[in-house]
C-alpha cells in the first residue's frame, strides 16, 4: 500500500501526497486527529481533550499500527473522489483543446478572408455587401409577416397582454 494521511476534521485522505475531500466524520467522532500509514506500519494520532475544570490538556499516545483495514474504506471512498476529479481534469482540458481548436479555425478563417477581400476591387466589394444587405432585408420582411400572421390570430386579450409586457420593458 501507499503512503497514506487521513486528516479527520478536514474531510481529507491523501494518497501519495494527492488529497481528496472524504467523509471522516467516523473517526472525527471516535476522537481520531489523523492517520498516517507508510506502506507497512502507521500510527493513529488522537485529538487533545482538556478537563474543563481544570483547564488540564490530556492527550492519548499515537498508537503504533500494523493493520490498515480499518482504514481502507477512507481509501475506497478516496479512489472514487479521485477517479471523478481525474475525470473532470480530462474533460476540462479537452474543451479547452476543442475550444482552442475552434480559435484557430475561426482566426484561419478570418485570415483567409481578409487575404481575400484585400485582392478584390472596391466597386466588387460593394456589390456583395448591397447584395448580404438584400438578403437580411429579405429575411427582416419574412419575420415581420410571420409576426402579423401571429399577430392576426391573436384574441384582443392576448394582444392587450403583450402590449402591456411590451410597455412594462
Amino acid at each position: 500500500m501507499a503512503r497514506v494521511s487521513i486528516i479527520a476534521d478536514d474531510n481529507m485522505v491523501a494518497v501519495d501526497g494527492v488529497g481528496r475531500s472524504v467523509d471522516t466524520s467516523a473517526l472525527v467522532t471516535a476522537g481520531t486527529h489523523a492517520v498516517q500509514w507508510h506502506e507497512t506500519y502507521g500510527e493513529v494520532e488522537f485529538k487533545s481533550t482538556v478537563d474543563v475544570e481544570t483547564g488540564i490538556v490530556a492527550c492519548k499516545p499515537n498508537e503504533f499500527i500494523t493493520d490498515f483495514a480499518p482504514y481502507q474504506p477512507y481509501v475506497d471512498a478516496w479512489e472514487i473522489e479521485n477517479a471523478k476529479a481525474v475525470a473532470k481534469e480530462v474533460a476540462v482540458k479537452a474543451k479547452i483543446e476543442a475550444d482552442k481548436r475552434q480559435a484557430e479555425e475561426i482566426l484561419a478563417k478570418q485570415k483567409a478572408v481578409s487575404e481575400a477581400v484585400a485582392q478584390i476591387p472596391q466597386k466588387e466589394l460593394q456589390g456583395i455587401i448591397e447584395e448580404k444587405h438584400s438578403e437580411a432585408v429579405a429575411i427582416g420582411e419574412r419575420r415581420e409577416s410571420e409576426r402579423e400572421a401571429a399577430w392576426s390570430r391573436m384574441t384582443h386579450e392576448q394582444r392587450d397582454e403583450l402590449l402591456s409586457i411590451a410597455r412594462e420593458i
